[in-house]
């Protein structure tokens, strides 16, 4: 019972909330944090961590009542471990990730309100 009030809070405080009245049509992050000890114990190694983020906004009017969004995101991480006791090998860790992500906007028939609908898939 509690989501269901949270949810019907949620699509209220929507219907009269002012929007950005521009979004980004693309966006990139890359984030490069050299040797540190941000994953392992101060006298263990060193660790190296690059990060890259990427997505993609494609806004599609469906009628002058319904606008979707798809939104399409690609963000890997490599992680590389060096242990104190032997710089010369290391371990490497590589994770990536997919999603799509599905918003719809609705407007009421004969009135300002609009309902948002959002659905995404992660792999």
């Amino acid at each position: 019972m509690q989501f269901k009030v949270v949810f019907l809070l949620f699509i209220f405080t929507m219907t009269k909330g002012v929007g950005q009245p521009t979004f980004d049509v693309m966006s990139l992050q890359y984030q490069h944090i050299p040797s540190s000890n941000f994953l392992s114990n101060l006298n263990d190694g060193k660790s190296d961590l690059n990060y890259f983020q990427t997505q993609l906004n494609i806004p599609w009017k469906w009628n002058r009542k319904n606008t979707a969004v798809f939104n399409p995101q690609y963000e890997t991480r490599n992680v590389t471990y060096k242990p104190k006791a032997d710089p010369s090998s290391s371990t490497k860790l590589h994770l990536q990730a997919f999603s799509l992500m599905l918003s719809n906007q609705y407007v009421l028939n004969d009135t300002n309100q609009q309902l948002l609908f959002a659905a995404g898939v992660r792999h």
